[in-house]
């Protein structure tokens, strides 16, 4: 489990070895060397008071050092922890004196129980930590863990999670693009479009955002749908190309769900096919995550139902130094789509119970619908439906009111409904409220 409360990440693991042999993994710099990948130098005055200093292979200028403040053999670890200020060969915040504690814990002789929380990272560097603790503790499971090194010699992920809900509630998670957008993210990406054409042969598409406004398309079709039990689809990461036939690497992934008492479901993933310079690590990380990502969507929505996100909405209120009468003329010629930023001579507008709408801002982002409602002076209503840089909104209301305030004023409150994802939703206020802002009432 991953958790960041904006200044520290947590993670929890569960390894198959003595209590001992895991603070052992922490505590001789030999054994940490023989575990995580790719470290070159680790030098470690192991006492309360004493320093370390840790080096990886790549980027050879960034490092991780401190002292360590607190040591219970075999229970736990605190110490601070400083790294450089490059990131990927990027610029990045220094980290300085954040605090990393592990803490250790015996299930039986054979079983023990690791958890790392690191806080008081900068806000910049949350992510690329919260990732390198993903490989490092990816690597112990390497090291202590037998079945992922079956994983590494097959050439294929397969991971299974018991998820405390139905199977139902399940299926409806991995099948209906609303749910999707709620859990199958990305490391320092949010899914901003979810397409599903759930049949044999039908196509989907995840379209992640990153926060550099780089979008990365992952696509594929069905090829088997069992439903309750089974789905099989191609995964095709066009980010992946094969040189030698030109186009995205293509692979398998294979869902299996299995009721099991007391409401909970086993979730298995098999992800094979996979080419032979594939980053296991990721993969695997990558499920992993994702996993963890249902079991928390689903448990803090026990519905575990779509009906939720339409229930998403947003409200806003702004004066306007004119009449009702003048705002309302206004918004009858289209002011306020003028002002969400359309392309020139591109709105087309029929302002009746009825008519159409339709907005373009640029080849791929456009809203169009239909007038419901239009009560002059007062109220109009209209559908809003279309697709926008971080996803698509399909059969939105959005209700217009006006009211007269003192001194001839008039008091505008924009809402709109039904939104599947709150990544459209802030987007969408953040819009609004530009385009209110914006709206010319002469």
């Amino acid at each position: 489990m991953i958790i960041n409360n904006g200044t520290a990440v947590k993670f929890r693991r569960e390894f198959k070895a003595p209590v001992q042999e895991i603070f052992k993994a922490w505590s001789n710099p030999d054994f940490f060397k023989s575990w995580w990948k790719d470290t070159t130098v680790a030098e470690m005055d192991f006492k309360v008071g004493g320093s370390y200093l840790i080096r990886w292979v790549s980027p050879p200028e960034d490092y991780a050092k401190g002292i360590y403040k607190e040591i219970i053999p075999n229970e736990k670890i605190v110490m601070t922890w400083d790294t450089s200020d490059m990131c990927a060969g990027k610029k990045v915040s220094l980290v300085s004196n954040s605090f990393l504690t592990l803490t250790f814990k015996a299930i039986n002789d054979s079983t023990s129980v690791f958890e790392l929380v690191h806080d008081f990272l900068p806000e910049d560097r949350i992510d690329d930590h919260s990732m390198g603790w993903t490989y490092a503790l990816l690597d112990m499971d390497t090291y202590f863990n037998q079945p992922y090194m079956q994983i590494l010699r097959d050439l294929k992920v397969d991971i299974s999670r018991m998820v405390s809900t139905s199977v139902e509630k399940v299926w409806e998670a991995w099948t209906t693009p609303a749910m999707l957008q709620r859990w199958f993210n990305s490391k320092g990406a949010t899914l901003g479009t979810a397409q599903a054409n759930l049949k044999v042969n039908g196509s989907f598409f995840l379209d992640y955002q990153f926060k550099d406004g780089n979008v990365h398309r992952i696509h594929g079709k069905y090829l088997e749908i069992d439903p309750m039990q089974r789905l099989v689809f191609t995964w095709i990461d066009d980010n992946t190309i094969d040189t030698k036939i030109d186009k995205a690497y293509e692979s398998r992934v294979t869902v299996s769900l299995t009721p099991k008492p007391n409401e909970k479901t086993e979730v298995r993933i098999v992800h094979d096919q996979l080419r032979a310079d594939s980053s296991m690590t990721e993969f695997y990380g990558g499920w992993s995550s994702c996993l963890e990502s249902l079991e928390e969507e689903l448990l803090a929505d026990p519905t575990g139902s779509s009906s939720k996100m339409s229930t998403l909405s947003l409200s806003i209120k702004k004066e306007y130094a004119v009449s009702t009468k003048i705002l309302f003329d206004a918004l009858s010629r289209g002011a306020l789509f003028s002002a969400t930023g359309a392309l020139p001579d591109t709105l087309e507008f029929d302002f009746r119970v009825g008519g159409q709408y339709r907005v373009d801002w640029d080849k791929s982002q456009y809203a169009h619908g239909e007038f419901i409602e239009i009560v002059p002076n007062e109220k109009i209503v209209f559908t809003w439906t279309g697709i926008s840089t971080v996803g698509t909104f399909k059969d939105n209301v959005v209700t217009i009111t006006l009211k007269s305030v003192a001194g001839e004023r008039s008091e505008l409150t924009l809402q709109h409904t039904g939104f599947d994802s709150d990544v459209v939703r802030k987007d969408h206020e953040t819009g609004w409220n530009e385009s209110l802002q914006n709206l010319k009432t002469k």
